[in-house]
């Protein structure tokens, strides 16, 4: 009778240390796939920062190319209300020119 308590016991305790075991592998197991997880979202955060700086570098050079366009822009403008300004003189001084023309006729 005492053995079979002892065979009984020693499988309850056999069953308990393949119990500890497996459970022991499943947490290993679970220990690398979080560090598997954490390791790629460090991946992924770098991979956004990179992400991140290259948009920001590209927004600086278009802001730049955009002040160069509106600068160009401001000074296509200038020269164009210079030269109208220049026209306009030029269409002054011609019809003042006409006037005196007129005025030393009529005398």
């Amino acid at each position: 009778e005492r053995e079979g308590a002892l065979a009984v016991r020693e499988h309850e305790l056999n069953s308990m240390l393949d119990a500890q075991a497996a459970t022991r592998a499943e947490s290993e197991n679970a220990a690398a796939a979080i560090a598997r997880v954490q390791a790629a979202n460090v991946e992924l955060a770098a991979s956004l920062d990179r992400r991140a700086k290259e948009l920001d570098d590209r927004e600086f050079a278009l802001s730049a190319r955009e002040a160069r366009t509106g600068a160009a822009t401001v000074a296509a403008r200038e020269r164009d209300v210079e030269k109208l300004e220049s026209e306009t003189r030029a269409r002054d001084d011609a019809s003042a020119e006409r006037e005196r023309a007129a005025d030393e006729r009529e005398r």
